[in-house]
This record gives C-alpha cells, structure tokens and sequence, in this order.
C-alpha cells in the first residue's frame, strides 16, 4: 500500500499523489535492499539491515527523504565501525568502513562518516598501518581517495613512504600514478627526525 510508505517519504507521497504514478522504478538497487525499506516504512524499523544492503537502503533514504531511516543507517555505521576492536579485526572489516563513508562524502558531499573513519583508525593500534599497507595497492586510485590515505597517515608518514618502496618493489621499480601523486602530496620531512 502506497499510502503507507508516502507517510515515511514526502518525496514518495509526492509521485503517487500529485504525478498519480502507481509504481516506482527501483531496478538500480538490489532486491534486498528494496525489501529492506519497504518492510523499513510499513514496520518504522530497519530489522534486515546488514553490510550488504547499508549502502542501498541509505541511498533510498536519500532519494526517498526519509530521515529517520538515514539515521538508522547512520547508527548501524556507527555501531558496526564501534564494534571493531584491536584484538578481532581484518582488512575487510576496515576496507567496509573505509568504502562506505567514501560512497557517502562523494556521493551525497556528507564529510561525517569519513571522520568517524579516520578517528577510529587513528585511535586503534594497528588499524591505520593495517589499511594503509593493503589499500594503497588497489589499482587506479583516484586524488581524493589518495587524499584521504594521507589525511589518515597524519604525522605516520613513514608507513606510506614502506608502501611506497613496496610498491616500487612489486613494479620493477616503475613509478605508478599512485606513488607519484603520494611523493607529490607526502610532508616526507615529518619522516626524517633532528638528532639533538
């Protein structure tokens, strides 16, 4: 029943209403994630909410403006990066944090994610070499992406600089655009410390 999720979403209340359209296109997303917001709007609460689908059901509250299922998703980020602890934690969970709030500062210009990111990495032993050794030897990074990598190595620019020869070292010692934007963009100064 329409009348229903319009009560969630003006946006939606606004194609069945005022363009009396009976059904929307929602092929761009996957069916779980679809299942997800509409059982979301008749039920109030996002119950299937997982890894998975986060990304799709967010970005249908977006589009669908419905505020209370954006912070829904918002504290099931928060909950899942809070869960992460240095003593149980992979690659995988960090490249899911990392991708998720990346999706949402360039997708919907929402800096938040990134900086809950970032802080956790910095605050956790281990996190940010772990990540920074493993992502920056994903092929065709882009600038702000590259950016970001430099923001979270903050003064620790060294564990770049070892990603850098590690790099040089798998490619022959061939300068990719990625060690090249990196040497460009790195303080290398913080790297080298003043005996007294």
């Amino acid at each position: 029943n329409s009348i229903i999720i319009s009560l969630n979403s003006p946006k939606i209340d606004y194609i069945t209403t005022d363009l009396s359209l009976q059904s929307i296109d929602v092929q761009d997303f996957d069916r779980v994630a679809v299942q997800c917001f509409v059982e979301g709007c008749y039920e109030g609460k996002l119950k299937k909410l997982n890894n998975n689908i986060l990304r799709d059901v967010n970005k249908m509250a977006k589009v669908f403006e419905v505020s209370w299922m954006e912070n829904n998703c918002t504290e099931y980020f928060d909950a899942f990066l809070n869960s992460i602890s240095s003593s149980e934690f992979d690659y995988e969970d960090l490249l899911f944090v990392f991708e998720e709030a990346f999706y949402v500062l360039s997708k919907f210009k929402n800096r938040n994610y990134m900086e809950k990111v970032i802080e956790k990495f910095n605050c956790v032993q281990g996190f940010k070499q772990i990540f920074l050794q493993n992502f920056v030897a994903t092929p065709s990074l882009n600038e702000q992406q590259l950016d970001l990598l430099i923001r979270i190595a903050g003064k620790d620019t060294e564990i770049l600089l070892n990603c850098i020869i590690s790099l040089l070292e798998a490619d022959n010692n061939s300068l990719s655009n990625t060690c090249r934007y990196l040497l460009q963009n790195l303080k290398l100064s913080s790297c080298f410390r003043r005996k007294p």
